[in-house]
């Protein structure tokens, strides 16, 4: 066991530049990354597509948002595609070093908020039409 911080410190740096990961485990985890990034893609496409019912929004507004939604979700799908291509062309690499392992989870890891913040405003958004559909449903059997 490393007893100094140095010996420490030399142990983390040759594990993250030179100790290397089995076969296919490089190719697993930038499958993941791709279809992590892809169901990214999806909910923010589903989320463009979601009525908007902002009652401070003018249409200006409405179509800037759909905008910036479309363009998270081709950014993505671009990401999409490069994980997929570094994986299938680096499917017969025997081995990887640690350092590709972490730095693809690490953008696993920023789709996953992606992700969920999308669901989150599709949500809101789908909430927001349906109560406003209540009230209007009110308001004319009244």
């Amino acid at each position: 066991m490393p007893e100094t911080f140095a010996q420490l410190f030399a142990a983390a740096q040759s594990w993250w530049l030179t100790e290397e990961s089995g076969p296919g485990l490089l190719f697993g985890v930038r499958m993941f990354t791709a279809t992590l990034s892809l169901f990214a893609s999806w909910a923010w496409l589903m989320l463009a597509r979601t009525p908007i019912v902002e009652s401070t929004w003018e249409e200006c507004h409405r179509q800037r948002f759909r905008l910036v939604c479309y363009a998270v979700a081709v950014g993505l799908l671009l990401s999409c595609g490069y994980f997929l291509a570094g994986g299938v062309f680096e499917s017969e690499r025997t081995s990887s070093p640690h350092r590709l392992l972490v730095g693809n989870l690490a953008w696993s890891a920023t789709f996953l908020p992606s992700i969920l913040f999308a669901v989150f405003l599709r949500f809101m958004f789908t909430r927001k039409v349906a109560v406003k559909g209540r009230r209007i449903q009110k308001a004319r059997e009244a």
